[in-house]
């Protein structure tokens, strides 16, 4: 489940370069290379990163960038080519609408959202930066509007805990699509995707799945209910490939007997330990978080929706409703009832 969008589409058969979940950054995103850089400062290296850009210097960009960077591109007149064929495509950039900068463990992230003369949506620019504020790589994604919602203040009727034991990060979680791709996708609405980020999000070079944080992490029931669908023979992606055949790869779908129903997906193949029919209750492992179905990196993807299955036919079905977790702790604070949002790092 990824947002596919390319700033380099114009160039795609010389250069490489495809976002993938925030992540794109497989090289240089692991525990062998701690942060120490801030982000008051990564927000003033963004903004300067985004003026140069919108000023076309591009060659003090090139300067400021990594040898990943550098490596993606192939040279500065591949990355002036791509930046000149985005420029074209979005046209000038017409009002700031707002920037942040996002603590991804290892590295940070600037994001400037603008409206765009050649655009209707809304597009985040953003600005992967390594430790000393170097660039470690850089892509836009468009922001279509939500999906309309009859449910925006619905109250989650089952008692929620977050679907596992430890800490781990929400990479796409939120009511905007800003904070959450998911969120103009009807069933998808208020869905979320979690990571393990420990300093990054693998070791090593990441090419492996053993080596991201969140393979083998354990997933456990949300809430109580019975199982209504598991799937556990689908094989795992390596990472940065995805199988769009079978989007929710592994799975188990929980009816809640309420009208909600709890749609958990890329578990580790073989790895799913429960059976449709089965009974479980808030707490109760159903397997292990994997790489399969439509997921390029390890995580977990986890929504509630009102229809039992998301796809029937191949058509999405049903309608997302809101997710309050209880109990838990988002950055170190305790939360009784609440939302988590893009970010975060939360734990029970």
């Amino acid at each position: 489940m990824t947002p596919q969008r390319n700033f380099v589409q114009a160039v795609a058969k010389a250069i490489t370069f495809n976002l993938i979940f925030l992540v794109g950054f497989l090289a240089s995103c692991n525990g062998d290379n701690p942060s120490s850089g801030d982000s008051g400062s990564a927000l003033n290296a963004g903004r300067e990163y985004m003026m140069w850009w919108n000023a076309s210097a591009y060659d003090q960009i090139w300067k400021q960038a990594t040898s990943q960077f550098k490596t993606t591109f192939g040279s500065l007149q591949n990355f002036q080519a791509a930046s000149e064929q985005a420029k074209e495509e979005y046209g000038a950039q017409t009002t700031l609408k707002g920037e942040r900068v996002f603590d991804m463990g290892s590295i940070f992230q600037y994001e400037s959202v603008a409206k765009y003369a050649n655009k209707s949506d809304l597009a985040s620019f953003e600005w992967q930066l390594d430790s000393s504020n170097d660039i470690l790589s850089l892509y836009v994604r468009d922001l279509p509007q939500e999906a309309p919602s009859a449910y925006l203040d619905y109250q989650t009727k089952t008692k929620l805990r977050l679907p596992f034991d430890d800490e781990w990060t929400v990479m796409w979680g939120g009511r905007s699509t800003w904070e959450n791709y998911h969120a103009d996708t009807p069933n998808q609405r208020f869905a979320y995707d979690f990571f393990v980020v420990k300093n990054g999000y693998f070791s090593g070079d990441g090419s492996q799945n053993a080596q991201h944080y969140a393979f083998g992490k354990t997933v456990v029931a949300p809430g109580s209910g019975v199982v209504i669908a598991a799937e556990s023979s689908v094989p795992d992606n390596v990472p940065g490939e995805e199988n769009f055949a079978q989007p929710l790869g592994n799975h188990v779908i929980i009816d809640h007997e309420n009208g909600e129903y709890s749609v958990l997906a890329h578990f580790q193949r073989g790895s799913v330990v429960v059976q449709v029919g089965d009974r479980v209750v808030a707490g109760q492992k159903l397997g292990l978080c994997g790489n399969s179905g439509g997921s390029d990196l390890p995580h977990l993807h986890y929504h509630i929706q009102n229809t039992p299955f998301p796809l029937v036919n191949g058509v999405v079905d049903g309608e997302g409703l809101p997710t309050q977790f209880t109990n838990y702790f988002a950055d170190g604070t305790r939360i009784s009832r609440g939302e988590p949002v893009r970010g975060q790092r939360v734990h029970p």
